[in-house]
């Protein structure tokens, strides 16, 4: 059986049953460095990350967990109809994204054309012990995901995609729920629909 390690900022409401298996965390700058103050023998068998604020079809968790590496991202070629869905102006969110075959080759930087994104980090990683520590070793504080994926690629470091094709969602604001609401009242199966089988 694998560890199982939930890191939780300082005020989470989360109940006391579950307390021997969080690990709280204040005073940090972020997610990133929420997650690389933990003790790295909570980990010993690796980690999944996730943000909070994604929802996402068990199938995609499935996907990253079959992967291989010890940085897997998981990321959305399907990303452009979900930011059509959520942005006015989609290169203002949307990041660059090329790889050959599974293998990262630039994540992070602001697109100048959407040809320049092959694909969207959705907030989920999977990583080894050894990916946990070269990624602490790369991290700065304040970082954020993209930032230090971007630093481990330059560096040289392998960075692995895990690609799925939509079913999933990021929820940043009130707006995201509408689109999601009106997406999914439509006439079609949605292509980000978390929810079907």
């Amino acid at each position: 059986m694998s560890d199982r390690l939930l890191v939780v900022l300082e005020d989470s409401p989360l109940t006391a049953a579950a307390d021997e298996e969080i690990q709280r965390v204040s005073g940090t700058r972020g997610p990133m460095d929420s997650l690389f103050s933990i003790d790295a023998e909570r980990i010993s068998h690796g980690a999944v990350v996730c943000y909070a604020d994604i929802v996402f079809h068990a199938s995609v968790l499935q996907t990253l967990l079959a992967s291989a590496g010890d940085i897997c991202i998981v990321a959305d070629r399907a990303w452009l109809k979900l930011w059509e869905c959520r942005f006015d102006s989609i290169l203002d969110d949307a990041e660059t994204f090329r790889a050959r075959g599974t293998s990262i080759l630039e994540i992070g930087d602001r697109a100048q054309e959407v040809n320049e994104i092959e694909a969207q980090f959705i907030g989920m990683m999977k990583l080894s012990p050894q990916g946990f520590a070269t990624l602490r070793a790369l991290h700065e504080p304040g970082d954020d995901s993209t930032r230090l994926l971007s630093r481990a690629v330059r560096a040289g470091v392998p960075v692995q995609a895990c690609f799925i094709e939509g079913r999933w969602c990021e929820v940043d604001s009130p707006s995201d729920v509408a689109a999601y609401e009106q997406a999914l009242g439509g006439p079609e199966i949605w292509s980000h629909d978390w929810r079907t089988c």
